[in-house]
């Protein structure tokens, strides 16, 4: 029994993250596609300055941001270096990390338990899983994490986009080098 339980940790501990393609894109015309007016960016100018403000405009030549205090700063392309945008990680791992802590504090207190205890643990396990889990989900929801959207220079390696059609669903690989 004692196997059994090491296993269901360990399988709880070593839950995969799914992989996620992020797209960084090197125009202000491909940037139009992933920000609309409104959103928190940071972005990264030639000398290294981060300025964070609300897109209140883009054209294929200018960004402009709206600050706090009323004011607003416009960036050329070439004095952008790299745009960042808040989004939201997967939740996934926040979840394995929470089933995992519960899970292991569960095995911690059923070390002690030698007398026909087993059935019991085994329940606490999946309850605990569940719980951990979906309390590590939701404390992953609530964190906002800045991903590249956007860098000078520097066109995307990997590309990845979904093609789905009738009855099909798959994905167009596109690699450069």
């Amino acid at each position: 029994m004692r196997y059994v339980l090491i296993l269901a940790s360990v399988l709880t501990l070593a839950a995969a993250r799914p992989a996620s393609a992020q797209i960084v894109v090197s125009t202000f015309e491909q940037l139009q596609a992933g920000v609309k007016p409104g959103d928190r960016l940071f972005v990264i100018d030639k000398t290294g300055i981060e300025t964070d403000g609300r897109l209140q405009s883009l054209s294929p030549e200018v960004l402009t941001l709206a600050l706090k205090g009323q004011q607003e700063r416009h960036f050329t392309r070439d004095d952008v270096v790299v745009i960042r945008k808040l989004t939201h990680d997967s939740v996934w791992n926040g979840a394995a990390i929470g089933a995992g802590v519960a899970d292991a504090f569960i095995l911690i207190s059923a070390i002690g338990c030698s007398h026909g205890c087993g059935e019991y643990i085994l329940q606490a396990l999946v309850g605990g899983a569940v719980w951990g889990g979906g309390i590590g989900a939701l404390v992953d929801a609530a964190i906002l994490t800045p991903q590249d959207v956007y860098r000078r220079g520097s066109s995307a390696r990997l590309a990845i986009h979904p093609a789905v059609g009738r009855g099909r669903v798959g994905a167009t690989v596109t690699m450069r080098w």
